[in-house]
């Protein structure tokens, strides 16, 4: 498991706070299934009740989810059936309030790669009839 760890001043974040995210593996074949736990440890710092996590793969926000703050530190993203186009980088972050973001250029407290193995195609090709000419004729 890569865990990529980073640190910057979160005023510079407009509002989103670095989460921690988790995965059990970092590799993974296709149409296997995924899932990438973030936890916030707001449960006891905050007085919002909602909070909105984000889930971001390769500076791009895919999902949002949002959770009772007073009930739960955790949040669940899964992916069933995943394919070659879910490998990237992962990283969480979360706000007490929804906000309207589509990409980050930062990343959270960790960030984790996921490598997604794209399976063997057999390729078969269809066996032709070969075909010989003699002076302009068919043989």
């Amino acid at each position: 498991l890569k865990i990529l760890l980073t640190s910057f001043p979160e005023e510079c974040l407009g509002g989103l706070h670095p989460a921690y995210i988790y995965c059990g593996i970092s590799k993974v074949k296709e149409n296997e299934n995924v899932m990438f736990k973030c936890r916030t440890d707001v449960s006891e710092k905050t007085t919002a009740t909602q909070i909105h996590v984000y889930l971001f793969k390769n500076s791009k926000i895919i999902r949002m989810e949002g959770f009772d703050a007073r009930t739960s530190d955790d949040t669940w993203f899964n992916f069933t059936k995943v394919t070659v186009e879910h490998s990237g980088l992962y990283t969480c972050f979360y706000s007490e309030e929804r906000l309207n973001i589509s990409k980050t250029s930062v990343t959270g407290h960790n960030s984790i790669s996921l490598e997604v193995l794209g399976g063997r195609k057999t390729l078969r090709q269809k066996r032709q009839k070969n075909i010989f000419y003699r002076a302009g004729r068919e043989a």
